[in-house]
């Protein structure tokens, strides 16, 4: 990057910091922060447009998405998860290079938006959440694959072995040809590693380091039956409007905890997802969040619940055509990240 770029972030950064980042510098540094995102979705692109198929989205509109938790502000409307970040510099703001600033932001943000990159993977693909800890859990315990946290995320390497990091990366389609081939009777996670440790480990053509993600991708061939028969979640006409289970043990102070980060969970969505990038008016968006908060509040009660589109033209009158062309997707998606959300909150709380 060059050096006015990174002097620039630094000022924002400050600024943010101070409590003085106005509109403008903050949109500019949310933009900024999505090139960061999208540029670590490009060095592992055939990982990620299998869940973007499955989700309905763009590459852009998943990296807006992941990193809206980062951008997440408390009651005081600080930024808290930013400011954490920079409370973990060696020294103040002011006082360390716009270098050192990069690189620390860079990898504090990617490290949150790979959080909520593993949330989607088991909302939109269980089958590869799955095998991906799977993974995480038998490299740990066996001495095949060391695993490597970089800034663009997790990269697995044979154990013992040169990486050769300074080779071209492995042709995916090509190594998923070697590695089907490869396979045998035995379908268990720890088999297929040293399936895929022998192929990278018998050639010294290509880098034998390889981004997890890639590993799940290819691995999941090894799991056809796993992954094929999966049952798809059955929901209603009216989108799956169920609340989710709650624990006998939850109080109603825990409860109203858990919607509260999830409605402001929610507002930094629809800000950094749909207003910022134009997809959506000021009055939209508004309208957007009201409708999804009653249709909360709603199920919570355990009240009959209506359809999305009653909810939402409550607050944005429109006709059908429109509704279904410019903010049906968009509600359904946001539902789904909200009930995912408080469920793995009353998860977390058992």
């Amino acid at each position: 990057m060059k050096e006015q770029e990174l002097e620039q972030l630094k000022a924002y950064l400050l600024a943010l910091q101070q409590g003085t980042l106005s509109p403008s510098e903050q949109s500019a540094l949310v933009h900024f922060s999505v090139s960061l995102f999208l540029a670590h979705l490009h060095s592992h692109r055939v990982s990620y447009a299998h869940l973007c198929e499955k989700a309905g989205i763009s590459e852009q509109e998943l990296a807006y998405d992941c990193i809206a938790d980062f951008f997440a502000r408390n009651s005081r409307n600080e930024f808290i998860r930013i400011n954490h970040c920079l409370a973990n510099l060696p020294a103040q703001v002011e006082h360390t290079s716009a270098k050192e600033i990069f690189l620390h932001y860079k990898s504090f943000l990617l490290r949150c938006a790979d959080i909520h990159l593993a949330r989607l993977y088991a909302l939109y693909d269980n089958a590869g959440a799955h095998i991906k800890k799977n993974i995480t859990e038998t490299i740990k315990r066996t001495n095949h694959f060391t695993a490597v946290r970089e800034y663009s995320g997790m990269i697995l390497h044979p154990s013992g072995a040169d990486p050769l990091r300074h080779l071209e990366v492995f042709p995916v389609e090509q190594l998923q040809q070697q590695f089907l081939i490869s396979l045998d009777g035995k379908r268990t996670t720890e088999h297929l590693l040293q399936k895929l440790f022998t192929i990278l480990t018998q050639q010294n053509m290509y880098s034998r380091a390889l981004p997890l993600n890639t590993v799940v991708q290819i691995m999941k061939k090894g799991f056809p039956a796993e992954v094929e028969m999966l049952p798809e979640k059955s929901e209603d006409e009216n989108g799956g409007n169920v609340f989710p289970a709650v624990s006998d043990y939850t109080t109603e102070f825990e409860l109203e905890a858990a919607l509260r980060k999830t409605l402001n969970l929610l507002k930094e969505k629809i800000f950094t997802k749909y207003l910022l990038t134009g997809k959506l008016t000021k009055n939209e968006a508004e309208g957007l969040f009201c409708a999804l908060r009653d249709w909360l509040e709603d199920a919570k009660s355990s009240q009959e619940v209506l359809p999305m589109k009653e909810y939402c033209t409550t607050y944005i009158p429109m006709n059908d055509e429109t509704y279904y062309a410019r903010i049906a997707k968009k509600m359904d998606y946001l539902q789904k990240l909200m009930r995912r959300e408080l469920q793995s909150y009353f998860d977390e709380e058992v």
